[in-house]
């Protein structure tokens, strides 16, 4: 509204100065309507004007193209966010897929580590048993010889020889059986009661070796996603199987003077005939004598050996088995995990795969209606161009 332009001297300084107060002011409002009046002179054309100019603003603020505009635009912003919303949803399997695939690489190596512990643990148990055992082994083919030979002492020239090798035979059995059952088992109980706790404080390891790696993982999952529990149980196992292995056993009869060897057929042929006549008595007495305290009974020595050791050489071979049950836990955790991992990076690319064969078509569906959009806009711009003319009132 330009004002006081009765103060100016002529009509065409009038015009220059509405021209040129509406040219300035279409730089900043292209749509504004511009009105020159007189302060000084009122009059009823004049204030028809006003009301007609301030009638025309009034008119101009239409609700409904409002309510158009605003729905077009959030229409456009839709379709903007579906695109958007389309490709984020491509990342973010994309995202998935490779997240997985690493941790299939952290999942192998984890479990290729507890391959590797376990069997460490296998080797190392393994061989602390064998050592406690064949401590026991070298004891019984180092004193069972001699306890025979001391056996020498029980013959008298005054004994019987006929019957001696049969007396002989069961005094040595009973020597054996004593010398197991009092100074070989209570040993052997105490070695396998510290290998017993040396293997303890080895799983325990395991064990804490295996929280660490459950806790990385879970850190990685966000989640308490693994365990690693271990099987303990089999401490108790073997808790009770060594028990019941040293707590006594009988020992089978060796045939220790009863087997048909040349020196023993001989010895005991001689003491049949002989023994009647006592001047042979003495020859018998000394042959016998030296006999068994020469004889080494390596054979004997064995077979006792052999034979006790049997139930411990069946424990130590169970003893991988029982390691294998120790880690089975942790293991089928890990595999499972890597299972998860491998039907979620399936599932995944599926639908990436999905989604590409179908971007086109939904693509397509996105551009129809950004065209129609484009259509309604275009529609909204020509009406408000149409109403929105400038008027420019202009009074001398």
């Amino acid at each position: 509204m330009i004002t006081k332009l009765d103060t100016i001297y002529n009509k065409q300084e009038v015009k220059r100065i509405v021209d040129d107060a509406y040219t300035r002011i279409l730089e900043i409002v292209p749509d504004a309507k511009v009105l020159s009046i007189s302060s000084k002179y009122e009059n009823i054309h004049q204030k028809q004007q006003i009301s007609k100019f301030f009638s025309s603003i009034t008119s101009r603020i239409n609700l409904s193209d409002e309510r158009t505009e605003k729905l077009l635009f959030i229409i456009r912003k839709t379709i903007h966010d579906l695109l958007e919303k389309l490709v984020q949803m491509e990342e973010g399997f994309k995202e998935t897929i490779n997240w997985n695939e690493q941790m299939l690489i952290k999942l192998d190596e984890a479990i290729h580590q507890v391959d590797h512990l376990r069997k460490e643990k296998i080797r190392v148990l393994q061989n602390r048993f064998y050592s406690r055992k064949e401590e026991i082994a070298v004891d019984l083919r180092k004193n069972i010889p001699q306890l025979l030979k001391d056996c020498s002492s029980l013959i008298h020239e005054d004994s019987n020889f006929k019957t001696l090798h049969l007396e002989l035979n069961e005094e040595m059995n009973r020597r054996i059986q004593r010398y197991v059952q009092d100074s070989i088992l209570p040993r052997f109980y105490r070695l396998l009661q510290e290998w017993l706790a040396d293997s303890k404080e080895e799983l325990m390891q395991s064990k804490g070796t295996l929280d660490e790696m459950a806790e990385s993982f879970n850190l990685l999952y966000g989640e308490e996603k693994l365990k690693l529990e271990c099987d303990f149980r089999i401490l108790d196992d073997w808790s009770r199987d060594i028990n019941r292995m040293t707590a006594g056993i009988q020992m089978e009869r060796e045939n220790i003077l009863l087997r048909f060897t040349p020196s023993q057929f001989l010895l005991k042929s001689a003491g049949k005939l002989f023994s009647a006549i006592p001047q042979n008595k003495n020859i018998l007495y000394n042959q016998y004598k030296k006999f068994i305290a020469t004889e080494d009974y390596e054979e004997t020595t064995n077979s006792v050996t052999s034979k006790l050791l049997l139930q411990f050489e069946l424990f130590e071979k169970a003893i991988e088995r029982d390691i294998l049950l120790f880690f089975s836990g942790p293991n089928n955790e890990l595999k499972a995990l890597v299972e998860e991992a491998h039907l979620a990076i399936q599932d995944h690319q599926q639908q990436l795969d999905d989604m590409s064969i179908n971007r086109e078509q939904y693509q397509e569906q996105l551009s129809l209606f950004e065209l129609r959009l484009r259509q309604y806009e275009w529609m909204i711009g020509a009406t408000k161009e149409i109403k929105n003319q400038p008027l420019v009132y202009l009074e001398d």
